[in-house]
């Protein structure tokens, strides 16, 4: 008698793994459901924009989340082609899976985007490719570990999938050019420090210099059709004595391409494609906030007027090295007699998988800002270290 007929089952799953779903996207997104569902769009998602609504001519994309609900391992989920591929047969940046399984206390909820199904699964006869729940539950990239990650990876792709669709065509709409210099693939903006720098903000500069030679490709292709058009030869030689007093026969080429931004944007790919297939992208991300906030929390109880200028600042950090969940963080001071023996900024005195015992001048930074606080130099290098200890053995990452 306690046992449910199968079809009572199958709706019970469903209407568990909806309830979850709308639970997870509730506290980020606008969310509308479809009293028809005719194609397996569970639910309709929109980015919290008050600027904008779905009447203006270009409205802000929708973006579209399958909730599915796993009894086992031996769950299989089918999703059509045409949500996963667009017309190019290029991924949907705007569509998602969430898979939800368990009961109670032993729930767990996988997110996979479009990108993931077409790379790690395949396609039947029915042109609908098949998800197995075994296979997703065995990969650590898929399981959703910190709620505000994955509800921001989403947030990133939907804002890319706008640009995608509303970008413009130069040949029929550049005078009224209006461009998203902000638009950027989703797994750039993840929360990762690195040694290049701000890759969002290099990339939205040579965006703006493109842009403003763009408009000066603009311009001069305005000053040169009219002169082609012209039917009078003095009428056309008042043409280009402009063109010539403008632009002096020649304009200013934006460095689109530069070898330290390609390199570094490859790198920091890398990283994000390695920590995520590792199930430990969250990780990597939590342990950076717990050094901080533990460093920031150790330098309240100190000014500026405690700090020598020869104070040496040492960390010491613990963390799991496989999954780099954080283990604990030590920090003390002490000021060098002899500064022949600290001859870099900072150095390494200990650096092994789980261990780190790092040491870097805050006296010096301390005369320089005035503050006591962390150098974001210094803290990108511990958090390289953890990086290049698991991926590298051992090999600093290098913008070389």
């Amino acid at each position: 008698m306690n046992e449910f007929s199968p079809w009572l089952k199958s709706m019970q799953n469903g209407s568990i793994g909806e309830a979850r779903t709308k639970s997870f996207l509730i506290d980020r997104f606008w969310i509308l459901e479809r009293s028809v569902d005719i194609h397996g769009a569970d639910f309709l998602i929109q980015r919290r924009l008050h600027e904008k609504n779905i009447l203006d001519l270009e409205p802000p994309r929708f973006g579209v989340v399958q909730s599915k609900f796993s009894q086992d391992r031996k769950t299989y989920h089918y999703v059509n082609k045409k949500w996963i591929l667009n017309e190019n047969s290029e991924p949907q940046l705007e569509f998602f899976v969430m898979i939800h399984t368990g009961e109670e206390e032993h729930r767990s909820t996988f997110l996979l985007t479009s990108r993931d199904i077409l790379e790690d699964f395949t396609i039947n006869n029915a042109n609908t490719f098949v998800i197995s729940s075994k296979k997703v539950f065995e990969s650590p990239k898929y399981k959703i570990k910190s709620r505000k990650n994955s509800l921001d990876r989403i947030e990133n792709s939907i804002q890319c999938a706008e640009f995608y669709k509303n970008r413009f065509f130069i040949a029929s709409r550049l005078p009224s050019l209006n461009p998203n210099f902000d638009a950027i693939l989703p797994e750039y903006k993840e929360n990762i420090e690195h040694w290049s720098g701000n890759i969002p903000e290099l990339f939205k500069h040579q965006k703006q210099d493109a842009f403003d030679t763009l408009l000066t490709i603009d311009k001069i292709h305005e000053l040169l059709k009219s002169f082609i058009e012209c039917l009078d030869p003095i009428e056309a030689c008042y043409i280009a004595e402009k063109f010539y007093h403008d632009f002096g026969g020649s304009i200013r080429l934006p460095e689109v391409f530069n070898k330290d931004f390609y390199y570094g944007a490859r790198n920091f790919k890398e990283m994000v494609d390695s920590l995520r297939n590792d199930g430990i992208l969250d990780n990597y991300i939590s342990l950076r906030k717990y050094l901080s906030d533990e460093i920031n929390l150790y330098f309240k109880s100190y000014s500026n007027k405690d700090i020598d200028k020869n104070t040496i600042h040492k960390i010491e950090l613990r963390y799991d090295p496989i999954t780099f969940e954080y283990r604990g963080l030590s920090n003390s001071m002490h000021i060098i007699s002899d500064r022949d023996h600290f001859k870099d900024y900072s150095k390494f005195d200990k650096a092994e998988e789980g261990v780190l015992i790092y040491s870097w001048k805050l006296g010096l930074s301390v005369a320089h800002n005035g503050s006591v606080q962390m150098n974001e130099y210094c803290m990108n290098k511990l958090m390289e270290k953890v990086y290049a200890l698991k991926y590298y053995e051992g090999e600093e990452i290098t913008g070389a």
